[in-house]
């Protein structure tokens, strides 16, 4: 007589290794569609507590800065003209305000290559067809935090600038990895490159290239050979990735940042706009093709560059701080240009945009570069005496803060030192000059160099203008020393 089966014992499906002190967020626009999901992470294992909604973009990165979340799910269509899942993921990345160790992974109704393609330079953890099946999530779900458990530390310590800390991090994670792990090794090599050990970096990717993060070895490949400054070599990796169906973006934004280098601003253009067209929500690519167009002379194209690529950075404030004043200075620089009856209105879009910046940034992070920007906008309406006393006011404000200097601050410190016929202008501008070119690694400092160049041959000294001070009375101001800040 047979024996009787044993009855049949199933494990309850969970997000094993989930803290219990942690939350998840699903962000997902369609309200029945968020509480199924809700719905299948409560069966799950998940308290009422640990699980949080949010409807768009502008929900979402509110509760970022509220909750330390451990899982995002978040839809890559969020119905919101103002960002879609991939620009609020990038978003809230570039902000910091996701905890390190939160798993992020994308939901789509499908899985086609315009959508990998976007979502491959954010590298996440995950991406989940919709309807998310809870089995699927919970099966995928322990390798994705155990790779992000793996890489939140040494990153954390990456983004507070400790280079050593974060290598040894980096080589006490490897040797307790119990299988080898292709993307900590990959971060490591990054770490070399940043600490300038070419030669470890470059043989420890060489290691790489043939396995699952080959082609992403490849694309860092050209990258150390950009900073070694070997352009030919750098291009040969490039160019074999710029097809590659996911990565083609990545290597063509890092293809044209190459061309630059070598002064082929029509191929870097042509590079960059390519990238657009395949990932057209990716801010860099708009202000890198910004930097083409200010080294190429082109402010127009240049402004228009970073118009688009604000319309894409409708949240955070890094990006806006970075684009905004820009477009600012760009604005006046084109109201200097213009014809006489054009540039009040010119000059009329400066003021409406400043008003946007400070907004955007926030007082303390505006008033400094606004000041500058101000005295070459009352330079362009002929009151030297105003502009004088903005200089003036600047230097107390910078008093108060003291501390780097971004290099388009620098660069608009020496424009109106030279408008007020500054006698220290000229050595500014060659000490400012030789400290790009030092720092000239990343692609911004050459354009800056070439565009403040174009601008002196059209600007000469202005005469020399004495500056009130904050009564009124007539004083010389005094110029201190300038901390150049490369990264």
């Amino acid at each position: 007589m047979a024996e009787p089966l044993a009855p049949l014992t199933l494990t309850p499906l969970t997000l094993a290794g989930l803290d219990p002190a942690r939350a998840v967020l699903v962000v997902e626009p369609c309200a029945q569609q968020a509480n199924t999901l809700l719905d299948q992470l409560a069966q799950l294992g998940l308290a009422p507590s640990q699980l949080d909604w949010a409807p768009d973009a502008a929900s979402a990165g509110r509760l970022c800065r509220e909750r330390a979340y451990q899982l995002l799910l978040c839809n890559d269509s969020l119905g919101d003209d103002q960002a879609d899942g991939a620009q609020l993921l990038a978003t809230l990345c570039q902000e910091g305000w996701l905890a390190p160790d939160c798993v992020l992974v994308m939901m789509a109704d499908d899985a086609s290559l315009a959508r990998l393609r976007r979502l491959a330079a954010l590298e996440l953890d995950g991406y989940l067809l919709k309807p998310v099946q809870p089995t699927v999530l919970a099966q995928r779900w322990p390798h994705w935090l155990a790779r992000r458990q793996q890489l939140a530390p040494i990153q954390a310590l990456l983004g507070g600038g400790l280079l050593a800390e974060a290598e040894q991090q980096a080589a006490a994670t490897l040797a307790q990895a119990p299988v080898d792990a292709p993307g900590l090794r990959l971060l490591q090599a990054r770490i070399w490159m940043d600490q300038r050990q070419f030669d470890r970096a470059h043989n420890a990717l060489l290691d790489l290239r043939g396995g699952p993060e080959g082609k992403r070895a490849q694309l860092a490949l050209a990258e150390l050979a950009m900073r070694r400054r070997y352009y030919a070599l750098a291009d040969s990796w490039l160019t074999a990735l710029e097809s590659d169906p996911l990565l083609g973006a990545q290597a063509l934004a890092l293809g044209a940042e190459n061309a630059l280098r070598e002064h082929k601003f029509v191929m870097a253009r042509q590079k960059l706009l390519h990238a657009i067209s395949l990932t057209p929500c990716a801010v860099r690519h708009h202000w890198l093709l910004a930097c083409v167009e200010l080294a190429d002379g082109t402010l127009l194209a240049a402004h228009q560059a970073l118009l688009q690529g604000l319309q894409l950075a409708p949240l955070g404030v890094s990006w806006a701080g970075q684009l905004l004043p820009l477009l600012a200075a760009l604005q006046l620089d084109m109201a200097a240009q213009a014809e006489p009856e054009a540039a009040p209105a010119l000059l009329q879009q400066f003021q409406q945009q400043c008003g946007d910046w400070q907004q955007r940034v926030g007082q303390s992070a505006y008033r400094p570069m606004a000041l500058l920007l101000l005295g070459r906008f009352y330079c362009l309406q002929g009151s030297q005496q105003q502009a004088a006393f903005c200089l003036t006011q600047y230097q107390m404000v910078r008093q108060h803060q003291p501390g780097p200097r971004s290099p388009l601050e620098q660069v608009e410190r020496v424009k109106l030192l030279r408008l007020l016929g500054s006698p220290l202008a000229d050595e500014l501008l060659g000490q400012l000059n030789r400290r790009l070119a030092e720092a000239g690694e990343q692609v911004e400092h050459l354009a800056w160099r070439l565009y403040l160049a174009r601008w002196c041959a059209l600007n000469p000294v202005g005469p020399a203008t004495d500056s009130p001070d904050r009564d009124g009375e007539i004083c010389r101001p005094v110029f201190g020393n300038e901390v150049f800040d490369a990264s």
